[in-house]
């Protein structure tokens, strides 16, 4: 990758680029055993509207090759659900300084797989946390039934937290895993952050961050 990659905010002139790469990965991962978002869950309108507050709320980063959507992650400070999913982190893991990643896709196509891009996009959004507020950990939940997912979150160096079973929690993605920042190794990317949005991130993610610790 070259400079000519850029992660930024997204918008809500996005929308069709993030669906369109989250359609393109539940396709690909029908062919690999799992039954991940095989189908919207619980259903269509309310994972659209999951992914519209995220963008709205400005926590959620595309990458972009020119035109094209290479890939999309959402980083959250705040460890709540979203309406109408569980709590999947206690409150006291909720009240350390932390990063939760969310959605992180990347283009099914050859030219950009193999290449590190969604271990990229975990360590930039995860950095940023680190610096912008002092973070101290890097954090997922994962599809409960994937365990090629699993393997590729542990091949990173995440940890398992914990598994929620199903009769625990009404969501399929109920593995925890988490990552100390601290482990980031600094490396530089092989695309650009626009600088204006890791600002303005950082800005909003520090003072409600720091905020909730201090409830």
């Amino acid at each position: 990758m070259g400079n000519a990659y850029e992660l930024r905010l997204s918008r809500l002139t996005d929308l069709g680029r993030i669906l369109e790469l989250i359609i393109g990965a539940s396709k690909w991962l029908a062919t690999k055993g799992t039954d991940q978002w095989l189908e919207p869950w619980p259903n269509r309108r309310a994972r659209d509207e999951r992914i519209r507050e995220a963008v709205s709320a400005g926590k959620t980063w595309i990458l972009m090759d020119g035109d094209i959507a290479v890939g999309t992650i959402t980083a959250d400070w705040r460890g709540e659900p979203a309406p109408g999913l569980p709590e999947l982190w206690t409150a006291e893991e909720r009240a350390e300084l932390a990063v939760y990643a969310h959605r992180m896709v990347v283009r099914r196509d050859p030219a950009y797989q193999s290449r590190g891009i969604g271990e990229q996009l975990l360590d930039t959004v995860g950095r940023l946390a680190g610096n912008a507020y002092g973070a101290r950990y890097l954090r997922l939940d994962a599809w409960t039934t994937n365990a090629r997912l699993h393997r590729y979150y542990k091949g990173l160096g995440f940890a398992r937290v914990r598994t929620y079973v199903e009769y625990e929690i009404d969501c399929p993605s109920g593995a925890l895993y988490q990552k100390p920042v601290e482990m980031l190794d600094g490396a530089s990317v092989a695309f650009g952050v626009n600088p204006a949005d890791a600002e303005s991130w950082s800005t909003r993610a520090a003072a409600d961050a720091v905020r909730l610790t201090h409830q």
